[in-house]
């Protein structure tokens, strides 16, 4: 049986950021599946396997960056992020492994309002975490949580990156997820500590 096709996306290249570290842990593991990772940000970030597909959906201007993500936030399906969507549909897959971060969130939205399998791996939250953290997204914080907790419900299946996360999704919207951790298939050796001479 040959393995199932899967597109990752990330909002980030796989040599930036924490998150890459988890997910490139993974990756070896899932022997099952052929994965194809394809991201956004920054072009000269480029990692082997890995495939950039444009700009991400924020940055630039602080008045032009909010005004665009005060619209995609609302629900707003832009040219950019339907180009987003258009591009992970556009590769052959059984199903579509989403990193819920920042635009990641949108086109998970736009895939499954076109039918597309989608499961959903959470390392931040987006509304009151990545924005309530920032100085230029902190407004729109109320504007996002919507379409936010909508997103992460109609997922086929979540992954969170802590046991506190799992229990804040289940008490709060109901969410059923798993945790999910860095990969790590042997703990490093260590030399115990020398003898006290008392």
């Amino acid at each position: 049986m040959s393995p199932r096709r899967i597109v990752l996306f990330s909002p980030y290249p796989p040599n930036i950021g924490g998150g890459s570290v988890i997910l490139k842990s993974l990756i070896p593991q899932l022997e099952a599946f052929n994965i194809s990772w394809l991201h956004t940000g920054l072009r000269d970030q480029q990692f082997p396997g890995a495939t950039w597909i444009g700009p991400g959906l924020g940055g630039g201007s602080a008045l032009h960056d909010l005004s665009r993500t005060a619209l995609l936030w609302s629900r707003m399906e832009t040219p950019r992020l339907d180009h987003l969507a258009q591009e992970l549909m556009s590769r052959p897959a059984d199903g579509h492994w989403i990193l819920a971060h920042n635009e990641g969130t949108l086109v998970a939205r736009v895939l499954m309002r076109r039918g597309v399998r989608v499961h959903l791996t959470v390392q931040d939250d987006v509304p009151d975490g990545i924005f309530g953290r920032s100085n230029r997204y902190r407004l729109l914080a109320p504007l996002a949580r919507p379409t936010y907790q909508q997103t992460l419900k109609q997922a086929r299946s979540v992954d969170v990156i802590s046991e506190g996360m799992r229990r804040y999704y289940a008490s709060h919207l109901g969410l059923q997820s798993v945790v999910v951790h860095r990969f790590i298939s042997k703990l490093p050796a260590t030399t115990p500590p020398p003898p006290r001479a008392n």
